[in-house]
């Protein structure tokens, strides 16, 4: 590799960690927990070391935490007269 461009994958690991950090943050701020449970700044760490994969392994623990706090709502009753 060129010396330009060794910085290339600690570059992308940088940008994958700070865009799940910064989504791990927002759920926090909104929904009041992150998926697992982790810490945004966990989710970083993971981001940043697991590279895309860790991307995807936050992807798919975001969607199993909306869809279990989707099944676990509380039901409304039917408005009935």
């Amino acid at each position: 590799m060129d010396p330009p461009f060794n910085f290339l994958p600690l570059l992308l690991a940088g940008l994958v960690a700070f865009a799940v950090y910064r989504d791990a943050a927002e759920r926090k701020g909104a929904r009041g927990s992150t998926p697992w449970g982790w810490a945004p700044e966990v989710w970083g760490v993971v981001g940043f070391f697991l590279g895309l994969f860790g991307a995807l392994i936050y992807f798919v623990a975001s969607r199993a935490h909306d869809r279990k706090r989707v099944e676990s709502a509380p039901t409304r009753r039917p408005f009935v007269l």
